[in-house]
């Protein structure tokens, strides 16, 4: 079996505000009738046996919004704080927005470090249904970790030509499974919502008071108010 290194805390933050939120952002898969627009609402369970770490992983959701060429990702990220990642199809361009122990600081870039790993997906036969929708296991692997999909094909999420993406999946993801040495994150949708979403939730004008910093700027700061 193999093993993968153990994840540092800054490796841990970028797998939670750029890995998992780019992984929403696929290819239109083939399939029958797809949902084009709407919401899809996870439960979201982290654990890390660093007790600095885990202190800070409890109470998590997401809720995804997708409408056309368009998607947002929210995180509640419990004691951390909230995120929103909201992408554009046509202009490529990502806005991360991030209000964290009382900071509000805003992404519009992607971690060289994430650019830089290499991804593999391996479809399985395995089945099973999540929030009313079939999904088909998928084994997703890169340098660092490895991840376990399960996606359908019913829902058409916008494809965003950005430099990082994990388009080789081919489907929407329900579910994500992700276990390495010391840390382990599960992803549920919990309910999938067809209606119509209102544009304004896809701006990507940053609001007053949020401070634009580059993504290493942003992870060293929350390392380092986190004692990290």
């Amino acid at each position: 079996m193999r093993t993968y290194p153990l994840l540092s805390f800054r490796q841990i933050l970028m797998t939670l505000f750029f890995v998992l939120p780019a992984t929403l952002v696929q290819a239109d898969p083939p399939g029958a009738k797809q949902i084009t627009e709407g919401r899809v609402n996870y439960k979201v369970d982290a654990k890390s046996l660093d007790p600095a770490i885990a202190q800070f992983l409890q109470n998590l959701s997401m809720v995804v919004y997708f409408s056309g060429d368009q998607l947002r990702v929210d995180m509640n990220m419990g004691l951390l704080g909230t995120t929103t990642t909201i992408a554009d199809a046509k202009t490529g361009k990502t806005v991360t927005l991030m209000n964290m122990m009382g900071n509000k600081l805003a992404v519009n870039e992607i971690p060289e470090e994430a650019k830089e790993l290499i991804w593999t997906a391996e479809p399985t036969e395995v089945v099973k249904t999540i929030a009313g929708y079939e999904c088909r296991k998928t084994l997703v692997k890169s340098s660092q970790t490895s991840m376990v999909y399960c996606v359908t094909d019913k829902i058409a999420a916008p494809k965003v030509r950005s430099e990082f993406q994990l388009d080789i999946i081919n489907g929407f993801p329900l579910e994500i499974d992700m276990t390495t040495n010391g840390f382990a994150f599960t992803m549920i949708a919990t309910g999938v919502f067809p209606e119509p979403v209102p544009a304004s939730r896809f701006s990507q004008v940053i609001p007053d008071g949020y401070e634009l910093m580059t993504p290493d700027e942003m992870l060293q700061m929350l390392g380092g108010m986190m004692g990290q």
